[in-house]
Protein backbone atom coordinates (compact mmCIF):
# COMPACT_ATOMS: atom_id res chain seq x y z
CA UNK A 1 0.00 0.00 0.00
CA UNK A 2 1.10 3.49 -1.23
CA UNK A 3 2.30 5.82 1.71
CA UNK A 4 -0.71 8.18 0.37
CA UNK A 5 -3.37 5.46 1.05
CA UNK A 6 -1.78 4.88 4.24
CA UNK A 7 -1.93 8.29 5.52
CA UNK A 8 -5.34 8.96 4.58
CA UNK A 9 -6.41 5.77 6.22
CA UNK A 10 -4.40 6.76 9.66
CA UNK A 11 -5.94 10.69 9.16
CA UNK A 12 -9.58 8.97 9.28
CA UNK A 13 -9.20 6.03 11.48
CA UNK A 14 -10.83 6.89 14.58
CA UNK A 15 -8.12 5.52 17.01
CA UNK A 16 -5.12 7.61 16.20
CA UNK A 17 -1.42 7.98 17.86
CA UNK A 18 0.42 10.37 19.08
CA UNK A 19 3.26 10.84 21.29
CA UNK A 20 3.89 9.40 25.19
CA UNK A 21 3.08 11.89 27.48
CA UNK A 22 5.03 10.45 30.60
CA UNK A 23 7.87 8.66 28.59
CA UNK A 24 11.40 9.53 29.07
CA UNK A 25 13.01 12.36 26.96
CA UNK A 26 15.42 10.32 25.15
CA UNK A 27 12.49 8.25 23.96
CA UNK A 28 9.90 10.82 23.18
CA UNK A 29 10.74 10.66 19.48
CA UNK A 30 11.18 7.57 17.25
CA UNK A 31 13.00 8.77 14.40
CA UNK A 32 14.12 12.20 12.53
CA UNK A 33 15.96 14.45 10.31
CA UNK A 34 17.38 17.74 10.10
CA UNK A 35 14.04 19.99 10.79
CA UNK A 36 11.35 17.09 12.07
CA UNK A 37 10.78 14.31 14.75
CA UNK A 38 8.25 11.55 14.52
CA UNK A 39 6.81 11.09 18.06
CA UNK A 40 7.14 8.16 19.40
CA UNK A 41 2.88 7.50 19.62
CA UNK A 42 2.71 8.08 15.99
CA UNK A 43 4.76 4.56 15.76
CA UNK A 44 2.51 3.08 18.35
CA UNK A 45 -0.53 3.87 16.51
CA UNK A 46 0.80 2.61 13.18
CA UNK A 47 2.18 -1.32 15.40
CA UNK A 48 -1.51 -1.57 17.23
CA UNK A 49 -3.13 -0.25 14.39
CA UNK A 50 -1.70 -3.26 12.13
CA UNK A 51 -2.00 -5.82 14.12
CA UNK A 52 -5.75 -5.39 14.91
CA UNK A 53 -5.79 -5.34 10.99
CA UNK A 54 -4.03 -8.69 10.94
CA UNK A 55 -6.48 -9.63 13.42
CA UNK A 56 -9.61 -9.21 11.20
CA UNK A 57 -7.80 -10.39 8.13
CA UNK A 58 -7.13 -14.12 9.74
CA UNK A 59 -10.35 -13.49 11.20
CA UNK A 60 -12.23 -13.32 7.96
CA UNK A 61 -9.60 -15.86 5.89
CA UNK A 62 -10.28 -18.84 8.99
CA UNK A 63 -13.06 -17.88 10.64
CA UNK A 64 -11.05 -18.05 13.89
CA UNK A 65 -8.31 -15.65 15.59
CA UNK A 66 -5.30 -17.28 17.48
CA UNK A 67 -4.84 -16.68 20.74
CA UNK A 68 -1.54 -15.11 20.23
CA UNK A 69 -1.85 -13.11 17.49
CA UNK A 70 1.32 -11.55 17.56
CA UNK A 71 2.93 -14.95 17.87
CA UNK A 72 0.91 -15.72 14.48
CA UNK A 73 2.33 -16.00 11.63
CA UNK A 74 2.62 -13.33 9.18
CA UNK A 75 3.18 -13.79 4.79
CA UNK A 76 5.26 -16.11 4.12
CA UNK A 77 6.15 -17.80 7.54
CA UNK A 78 9.20 -15.53 7.83
CA UNK A 79 8.15 -12.99 10.42
CA UNK A 80 5.52 -13.03 13.25
CA UNK A 81 2.16 -10.72 13.32
CA UNK A 82 4.44 -8.68 15.96
CA UNK A 83 7.38 -8.46 13.99
CA UNK A 84 5.40 -7.33 10.68
CA UNK A 85 3.63 -4.60 12.91
CA UNK A 86 7.00 -3.11 14.34
CA UNK A 87 8.68 -3.29 10.72
CA UNK A 88 5.02 -1.83 9.36
CA UNK A 89 5.23 1.06 11.41
CA UNK A 90 8.86 2.19 11.35
CA UNK A 91 8.22 2.15 7.40
CA UNK A 92 5.60 4.57 8.01
CA UNK A 93 7.40 6.78 10.61
CA UNK A 94 10.47 6.98 7.88
CA UNK A 95 8.07 7.90 5.33
CA UNK A 96 5.86 10.58 6.71
CA UNK A 97 8.94 12.27 8.26
CA UNK A 98 11.00 12.50 4.67
CA UNK A 99 7.61 13.78 3.24
CA UNK A 100 7.69 16.44 5.90
CA UNK A 101 11.44 17.31 4.49
CA UNK A 102 10.17 17.66 0.98
CA UNK A 103 7.02 19.65 1.96
CA UNK A 104 9.42 22.21 3.61
CA UNK A 105 12.10 22.39 0.72
CA UNK A 106 9.40 23.05 -1.96
CA UNK A 107 8.69 25.68 0.27
CA UNK A 108 4.70 24.53 1.05
CA UNK A 109 2.57 26.01 3.56
CA UNK A 110 -0.70 24.90 4.75
CA UNK A 111 -3.98 27.10 4.32
CA UNK A 112 -5.89 29.11 7.23
CA UNK A 113 -8.22 26.23 5.83
CA UNK A 114 -6.35 23.21 6.09
CA UNK A 115 -5.20 24.58 9.82
CA UNK A 116 -8.96 24.24 10.67
CA UNK A 117 -9.77 20.98 9.23
CA UNK A 118 -6.55 19.70 11.26
CA UNK A 119 -7.84 21.28 14.63
CA UNK A 120 -11.54 20.15 14.25
CA UNK A 121 -10.40 16.56 13.22
CA UNK A 122 -8.47 16.49 16.01
CA UNK A 123 -10.92 17.54 18.76
CA UNK A 124 -13.66 15.10 17.11
CA UNK A 125 -10.80 12.29 17.70
CA UNK A 126 -9.60 12.77 21.19
CA UNK A 127 -11.07 10.81 23.69
CA UNK A 128 -9.07 11.63 26.52
CA UNK A 129 -9.24 8.05 29.31
CA UNK A 130 -8.43 5.73 26.16
CA UNK A 131 -5.32 7.89 24.81
CA UNK A 132 -3.82 8.43 27.89
CA UNK A 133 -4.92 4.74 29.07
CA UNK A 134 -1.84 4.20 26.25
CA UNK A 135 0.31 7.00 27.76
CA UNK A 136 -0.90 9.13 24.22
CA UNK A 137 -1.07 12.52 24.51
CA UNK A 138 -3.34 15.00 22.10
CA UNK A 139 -0.37 16.69 20.44
CA UNK A 140 0.53 13.97 18.16
CA UNK A 141 -3.05 13.79 16.92
CA UNK A 142 -2.04 16.93 15.45
CA UNK A 143 1.14 15.64 14.27
CA UNK A 144 -0.11 12.89 12.14
CA UNK A 145 -2.86 14.92 11.01
CA UNK A 146 -0.29 17.82 9.77
CA UNK A 147 1.69 14.93 7.97
CA UNK A 148 -1.23 12.87 6.53
CA UNK A 149 -1.61 17.36 4.41
CA UNK A 150 1.39 17.65 3.87
CA UNK A 151 1.50 14.33 1.94
CA UNK A 152 -1.48 15.19 -0.09
CA UNK A 153 0.27 18.63 -1.10
CA UNK A 154 3.99 17.36 -2.22
CA UNK A 155 1.88 14.79 -4.23
CA UNK A 156 -0.20 17.44 -6.01
CA UNK A 157 3.03 19.85 -6.04
CA UNK A 158 4.43 16.66 -8.26
CA UNK A 159 1.46 15.59 -10.27
CA UNK A 160 -1.26 18.03 -10.48
CA UNK A 161 -1.38 21.23 -12.76
CA UNK A 162 1.37 23.01 -13.11
CA UNK A 163 3.69 20.57 -10.91
CA UNK A 164 7.29 19.60 -11.41
CA UNK A 165 5.75 16.21 -12.94
CA UNK A 166 2.41 17.51 -14.24
CA UNK A 167 0.17 14.52 -15.52
CA UNK A 168 -1.02 15.67 -18.78
CA UNK A 169 -4.66 15.15 -20.42
CA UNK A 170 -2.80 12.67 -22.87
CA UNK A 171 -1.25 11.13 -19.86
CA UNK A 172 -4.98 10.71 -18.74
CA UNK A 173 -6.60 9.40 -22.12
CA UNK A 174 -3.67 6.86 -22.38
CA UNK A 175 -4.46 5.70 -18.79
CA UNK A 176 -8.40 5.58 -19.59
CA UNK A 177 -7.72 3.48 -22.84
CA UNK A 178 -5.43 1.10 -21.07
CA UNK A 179 -7.34 0.31 -18.06
CA UNK A 180 -11.21 1.74 -18.44
CA UNK A 181 -13.94 0.31 -20.04
CA UNK A 182 -16.96 2.96 -21.05
CA UNK A 183 -20.42 1.19 -22.57
CA UNK A 184 -24.31 1.92 -21.88
CA UNK A 185 -26.18 -1.19 -21.03
CA UNK A 186 -30.31 -1.98 -20.45
CA UNK A 187 -30.90 -4.57 -18.49
CA UNK A 188 -33.69 -7.05 -18.55
CA UNK A 189 -33.79 -9.24 -15.40
CA UNK A 190 -35.09 -12.51 -16.54
CA UNK A 191 -37.41 -12.82 -13.87
CA UNK A 192 -39.27 -16.12 -14.07
CA UNK A 193 -39.29 -16.31 -18.41
CA UNK A 194 -35.94 -15.76 -19.76
CA UNK A 195 -37.71 -15.98 -23.09
CA UNK A 196 -39.84 -13.10 -22.51
CA UNK A 197 -36.46 -11.22 -21.51
CA UNK A 198 -34.52 -12.21 -24.66
CA UNK A 199 -37.48 -11.40 -26.62
CA UNK A 200 -37.24 -8.26 -25.61
CA UNK A 201 -33.59 -8.02 -25.58
CA UNK A 202 -33.98 -8.38 -29.09
CA UNK A 203 -36.54 -5.59 -29.91
CA UNK A 204 -34.62 -2.88 -28.24
CA UNK A 205 -31.12 -4.58 -30.33
CA UNK A 206 -33.40 -3.69 -33.86
CA UNK A 207 -34.59 -0.08 -32.22
CA UNK A 208 -30.75 0.83 -32.39
CA UNK A 209 -31.05 0.45 -36.25
CA UNK A 210 -33.12 3.16 -36.74
CA UNK A 211 -32.54 5.40 -33.31
CA UNK A 212 -29.69 6.73 -31.48
CA UNK A 213 -28.92 4.31 -27.94
CA UNK A 214 -30.13 7.38 -25.60
CA UNK A 215 -33.41 6.93 -27.34
CA UNK A 216 -33.81 3.20 -27.08
CA UNK A 217 -32.71 3.91 -23.20
CA UNK A 218 -35.82 6.16 -23.29
CA UNK A 219 -38.36 4.24 -24.82
CA UNK A 220 -37.05 1.11 -22.60
CA UNK A 221 -37.88 3.14 -19.37
CA UNK A 222 -41.31 4.00 -20.69
CA UNK A 223 -41.36 0.41 -21.23
CA UNK A 224 -40.54 -0.20 -17.40
CA UNK A 225 -42.78 2.29 -16.38
CA UNK A 226 -45.52 1.11 -18.05
CA UNK A 227 -45.15 -2.38 -16.90
CA UNK A 228 -44.97 -1.51 -13.27
CA UNK A 229 -47.84 0.58 -13.76
CA UNK A 230 -49.71 -2.17 -15.04
CA UNK A 231 -48.83 -4.54 -12.66
CA UNK A 232 -49.97 -2.26 -9.78
CA UNK A 233 -53.26 -1.60 -11.34
CA UNK A 234 -53.71 -5.47 -11.70
CA UNK A 235 -52.75 -5.02 -7.69
CA UNK A 236 -55.13 -3.24 -6.83
CA UNK A 237 -57.92 -5.01 -8.82
CA UNK A 238 -57.22 -7.99 -6.93
CA UNK A 239 -57.09 -5.82 -3.27
CA UNK A 240 -60.46 -4.28 -4.34
CA UNK A 241 -62.14 -8.08 -5.51
CA UNK A 242 -60.45 -9.13 -1.96
CA UNK A 243 -62.52 -6.67 0.08
CA UNK A 244 -65.23 -6.81 -1.76
CA UNK A 245 -65.77 -10.74 -1.21
CA UNK A 246 -64.91 -9.94 2.31
CA UNK A 247 -67.91 -7.26 2.32
CA UNK A 248 -70.46 -9.21 1.58
CA UNK A 249 -69.43 -12.06 3.82
CA UNK A 250 -69.74 -9.61 6.67
CA UNK A 251 -73.01 -8.03 5.16
CA UNK A 252 -74.39 -11.87 5.20
CA UNK A 253 -73.75 -12.57 8.35
CA UNK A 254 -75.05 -9.66 9.53
CA UNK A 255 -77.92 -10.06 7.59
CA UNK A 256 -78.35 -13.52 9.89
CA UNK A 257 -77.43 -11.68 13.52
CA UNK A 258 -79.87 -9.45 12.39
CA UNK A 259 -83.04 -12.24 12.12
CA UNK A 260 -81.99 -14.43 14.63
CA UNK A 261 -82.08 -10.84 17.07
CA UNK A 262 -85.36 -10.56 15.73
CA UNK A 263 -86.85 -13.48 16.36
CA UNK A 264 -85.59 -13.66 20.18
CA UNK A 265 -86.70 -10.03 20.67
CA UNK A 266 -90.26 -9.89 19.23
CA UNK A 267 -91.43 -9.60 22.92
CA UNK A 268 -88.86 -5.97 23.36
CA UNK A 269 -90.62 -2.89 23.34
CA UNK A 270 -90.35 0.26 20.69
CA UNK A 271 -88.09 1.84 22.89
CA UNK A 272 -85.65 -0.90 23.00
CA UNK A 273 -85.77 -1.07 19.43
CA UNK A 274 -85.25 2.54 19.12
CA UNK A 275 -82.46 2.12 21.62
CA UNK A 276 -80.65 -0.53 19.62
CA UNK A 277 -81.01 0.84 16.21
CA UNK A 278 -79.55 4.14 17.47
CA UNK A 279 -76.41 1.76 18.39
CA UNK A 280 -76.41 -0.06 15.72
CA UNK A 281 -76.67 3.54 13.20
CA UNK A 282 -73.96 4.59 15.70
CA UNK A 283 -71.18 1.71 14.91
CA UNK A 284 -71.97 2.06 11.29
CA UNK A 285 -70.84 5.22 11.38
CA UNK A 286 -67.73 4.68 13.38
CA UNK A 287 -66.69 1.85 11.05
CA UNK A 288 -67.17 4.18 7.62
CA UNK A 289 -65.08 6.53 9.41
CA UNK A 290 -62.56 4.09 10.51
CA UNK A 291 -62.57 2.37 6.85
CA UNK A 292 -61.98 6.07 5.05
CA UNK A 293 -58.99 6.98 7.90
CA UNK A 294 -57.42 3.64 7.25
CA UNK A 295 -57.65 3.77 3.20
CA UNK A 296 -56.43 7.31 3.32
CA UNK A 297 -53.57 6.33 5.32
CA UNK A 298 -53.17 3.31 3.12
CA UNK A 299 -52.98 5.61 -0.04
CA UNK A 300 -50.73 8.24 1.42
CA UNK A 301 -48.14 5.76 2.39
CA UNK A 302 -48.52 4.06 -0.84
CA UNK A 303 -47.36 7.07 -2.67
CA UNK A 304 -44.49 7.64 -0.64
CA UNK A 305 -43.48 3.90 -1.03
CA UNK A 306 -43.73 3.96 -5.21
CA UNK A 307 -41.68 7.47 -5.00
CA UNK A 308 -39.21 6.00 -2.67
CA UNK A 309 -39.24 2.60 -4.80
CA UNK A 310 -38.47 4.61 -8.21
CA UNK A 311 -36.03 6.75 -6.55
CA UNK A 312 -34.07 3.51 -5.67
CA UNK A 313 -35.18 2.11 -9.55
CA UNK A 314 -33.43 4.92 -11.25
CA UNK A 315 -30.22 3.69 -12.96
CA UNK A 316 -27.39 5.43 -14.58
CA UNK A 317 -27.32 3.79 -18.07
CA UNK A 318 -23.54 5.33 -19.04
CA UNK A 319 -21.36 3.24 -17.17
CA UNK A 320 -17.27 3.38 -17.20
CA UNK A 321 -15.13 1.29 -14.73
CA UNK A 322 -11.92 -0.07 -13.92
CA UNK A 323 -11.61 -3.27 -15.84
CA UNK A 324 -8.54 -4.15 -13.69
CA UNK A 325 -10.59 -3.59 -10.36
CA UNK A 326 -11.66 -7.51 -8.76
CA UNK A 327 -14.70 -6.28 -7.85
CA UNK A 328 -15.15 -5.43 -12.13
CA UNK A 329 -13.45 -7.58 -14.15
CA UNK A 330 -15.11 -11.13 -12.78
CA UNK A 331 -18.18 -10.44 -13.95
CA UNK A 332 -19.29 -12.19 -17.00
CA UNK A 333 -20.80 -8.80 -19.01
CA UNK A 334 -17.81 -6.81 -17.95
CA UNK A 335 -15.58 -9.44 -19.81
CA UNK A 336 -17.64 -9.63 -22.79
CA UNK A 337 -17.45 -6.10 -23.23
CA UNK A 338 -13.60 -6.12 -22.81
CA UNK A 339 -13.02 -9.12 -24.88
CA UNK A 340 -15.74 -9.48 -27.84
CA UNK A 341 -16.65 -5.89 -28.21
CA UNK A 342 -15.02 -2.95 -30.24
CA UNK A 343 -15.66 0.70 -29.88
CA UNK A 344 -18.97 1.78 -31.58
CA UNK A 345 -20.73 -1.87 -31.36
CA UNK A 346 -24.05 -2.40 -30.35
CA UNK A 347 -25.35 -6.38 -29.20
CA UNK A 348 -27.07 -8.44 -26.82
CA UNK A 349 -25.41 -10.05 -23.87
CA UNK A 350 -26.95 -13.04 -21.29
CA UNK A 351 -25.70 -13.99 -18.42
CA UNK A 352 -27.78 -15.81 -15.22
CA UNK A 353 -29.67 -13.07 -14.08
CA UNK A 354 -30.18 -10.92 -17.19
CA UNK A 355 -29.97 -9.81 -20.90
CA UNK A 356 -28.61 -6.83 -21.42
CA UNK A 357 -28.54 -4.49 -25.07
CA UNK A 358 -24.76 -2.73 -24.78
CA UNK A 359 -23.30 -0.23 -26.53
CA UNK A 360 -19.43 -0.22 -26.22
CA UNK A 361 -17.76 3.41 -26.30
CA UNK A 362 -14.14 5.23 -26.10
CA UNK A 363 -13.61 6.17 -22.39
CA UNK A 364 -11.66 8.99 -23.95
CA UNK A 365 -14.47 10.45 -24.98
CA UNK A 366 -15.98 10.35 -21.72
CA UNK A 367 -14.74 14.08 -20.90
CA UNK A 368 -16.84 14.57 -18.20
CA UNK A 369 -15.76 11.57 -16.29
CA UNK A 370 -11.74 12.38 -17.14
CA UNK A 371 -12.63 15.63 -16.20
CA UNK A 372 -14.79 15.70 -12.36
CA UNK A 373 -12.41 12.59 -11.49
CA UNK A 374 -8.66 14.03 -12.50
CA UNK A 375 -7.29 14.40 -9.32
CA UNK A 376 -8.65 10.56 -7.98
CA UNK A 377 -7.20 9.17 -11.51
CA UNK A 378 -3.44 11.10 -11.71
CA UNK A 379 -3.16 9.54 -7.84
CA UNK A 380 -4.33 6.38 -9.15
CA UNK A 381 -1.75 6.76 -12.24
CA UNK A 382 0.90 8.44 -9.71
CA UNK A 383 0.79 6.03 -6.07
CA UNK A 384 3.48 3.99 -7.33
CA UNK A 385 5.25 6.59 -8.48
CA UNK A 386 5.08 8.35 -5.80
CA UNK A 387 5.98 5.89 -3.36
CA UNK A 388 9.34 5.32 -4.78
CA UNK A 389 10.17 8.96 -4.74
CA UNK A 390 9.48 8.71 -1.00
CA UNK A 391 11.98 6.06 -0.63
CA UNK A 392 14.50 7.59 -2.15
CA UNK A 393 13.69 10.98 0.06
CA UNK A 394 14.58 8.68 2.72
CA UNK A 395 17.88 8.46 2.04
CA UNK A 396 18.74 11.75 0.88
CA UNK A 397 17.40 13.14 3.93
CA UNK A 398 19.33 10.78 6.25
CA UNK A 399 16.37 9.68 8.28
CA UNK A 400 18.08 8.19 11.90
CA UNK A 401 15.68 5.84 13.99
CA UNK A 402 16.04 6.58 17.99
CA UNK A 403 17.35 3.17 18.84
CA UNK A 404 16.69 3.45 22.69
CA UNK A 405 12.76 4.32 21.72
CA UNK A 406 12.31 1.33 18.96
CA UNK A 407 13.50 -1.30 21.58
CA UNK A 408 11.25 0.13 24.12
CA UNK A 409 8.07 0.58 22.77
CA UNK A 410 7.63 -3.45 21.43
CA UNK A 411 4.46 -4.49 20.14
CA UNK A 412 3.89 -6.80 22.88
CA UNK A 413 3.72 -3.90 25.23
CA UNK A 414 2.05 -1.90 23.50
CA UNK A 415 -0.93 -4.72 22.83
CA UNK A 416 -0.68 -5.48 26.15
CA UNK A 417 -1.60 -1.96 26.94
CA UNK A 418 -4.22 -1.95 24.96
CA UNK A 419 -5.74 -5.28 26.41
CA UNK A 420 -5.56 -3.90 29.59
CA UNK A 421 -7.84 -0.57 28.48
CA UNK A 422 -10.19 -2.91 26.93
CA UNK A 423 -10.45 -5.41 30.06
CA UNK A 424 -11.25 -2.64 32.58
CA UNK A 425 -13.49 -0.70 30.36
CA UNK A 426 -16.05 -4.19 29.12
Amino acid sequence: MSIKKRLAAAACAVIMAASLVSCGKDTMHICSTENYDVNAGVYIYFVLNEINNQMYSIYYSTGSVPEDILAASYGDGTLTVGEHAEQFAYTNCVEMVAVAEKFKELGLEFTEDELEIIEDTVEQAWDKEYYESLGIAKSSLTQIQEFSTMNDKVFAAYYFEGGIEEVTDEDINKHLTDNYLCFKMIAIDKGEDSSEASKRAKEYLAMTEEMEFDEVIAKFEADEEARKEAEKKEEDKKDDSSKTDSSSKTDSSSETDSSSETDSSSEADSSSETDSSSETDSSSETDSSSETDSSSKTDSSSATDDKDDKEEEETDYNIIINKTSKSYSELEVVKHVDEKMEDGDIETFEDDDCWYVIQKLDPVKHEKYSKDNREALISEMKSEDFEKMVDSWVESYNVTRNEKAYKRYSAEDIYEDYQDYAEKNR
